[in-house]
């Protein structure tokens, strides 16, 4: 079972080692965020999907990392997925700016990195 608060469980429900947030329930307009990945359920991965539609539509972004033991927890309203050197925060946002919600996917670097890249496996369907 995923960690939680009464901040995320207001907004997300839990399937398996993802948390789904439902943005848009109405049909003709429908947007899911997932948090994680539902289909891997052995294990919570840093990743955000976005989909539209159902699924008919959607994008993923996924870090790559080299971490053994990461571990899950929740602040306030984010998610934070922690290793070693690296952690990944993914929160919502909804202000001036995006009045109609975005969501950030933020990384954190604990240490120098032997390089300067941070990488991501990036799936689009549609």
């Amino acid at each position: 079972m995923l960690p939680t608060n009464s901040t995320i469980s207001q907004k997300y429900t839990q399937s398996l080692n993802t948390y789904v947030q439902q943005v848009k329930p109405d049909w003709k307009d429908r947007i899911e965020v997932e948090i994680g990945d539902i289909m891997t359920p052995a294990k919570f991965l840093p990743q955000t999907k976005i989909k539209r539609w159902d699924n008919e539509v959607n994008v993923s972004l996924r870090l790559i990392h080299t971490e053994k033991s990461p571990t899950v927890s929740v602040e306030g309203d984010k998610i934070k997925w922690k290793g070693r050197k690296i952690e990944a925060h993914f929160y919502d946002i909804n202000n001036a700016e995006h009045p109609e919600g975005a969501e950030e996917f933020e990384v954190v670097l604990l240490e120098k990195p032997k390089n300067n890249v941070v990488q991501f496996t990036v799936v689009d369907i549609q």
